[in-house]
């Protein structure tokens, strides 16, 4: 006969064999067996799956941080600093990201669109130093035609002047 004792501060298996001789009971053995050794095994056994696991968790994290970082938090870095020589005056601003994923076609289409903001700040300012110039050149066609008013106005006085006294 066997059983399991459990007291508040141990835990062991009791034992109860009979002694027969020549078919007749004699006596009995009991023995019993500590669980202690048992039950520190079952408790390490048990703490190595979770500092394992624990571990694992926190290392994958590390792991998964540095990956965000790499594909994620470079490239959008990339295109702030692009976004920055923009803020600053840079026309020409461009992002050096060269992958296949949304980033790469990303950095392609803002890399198009800021190389036509250059094209077309480059026609803009053409146009406006044709458009002075040609304002340049009719003032100065003003300017002319202002003098010969004036000279106009001046000789007119002069003659009216001489008519008056021919008169």
């Amino acid at each position: 006969v066997s059983r399991l004792v459990t007291r508040p501060n141990e835990r062991f298996w009791e034992v109860l064999a009979p002694i027969t001789l020549e078919g007749e009971v004699a006596g009995g053995v009991a023995a019993t067996f500590s669980l202690e050794r048992a039950d520190l095994l079952s408790a390490r056994i048990r703490a190595w799956p979770l500092a394992l696991t624990a571990v694992s968790v926190l290392v994958m994290g590390g792991l998964m941080s540095l990956a965000v970082g790499w594909v994620v938090n470079r490239p959008v870095r990339r295109f702030m600093d692009a976004i920055q020589r923009v803020r600053r005056g840079d026309s020409i601003a461009s992002v050096d990201v060269v992958t296949a994923d949304e980033f790469g076609v990303l950095a392609r289409h803002f890399n198009e669109m800021m190389a036509r903001i250059h094209d077309f700040s480059d026609e803009l300012q053409t146009r406006v130093k044709e458009a002075t110039h040609e304002l340049e050149g009719r003032y100065l066609e003003v300017e002319r035609l202002r003098e010969l008013l004036f000279a106009m106005q001046r000789d007119l006085g002069r003659a009216e002047r001489l008519a008056l006294s021919g008169r």
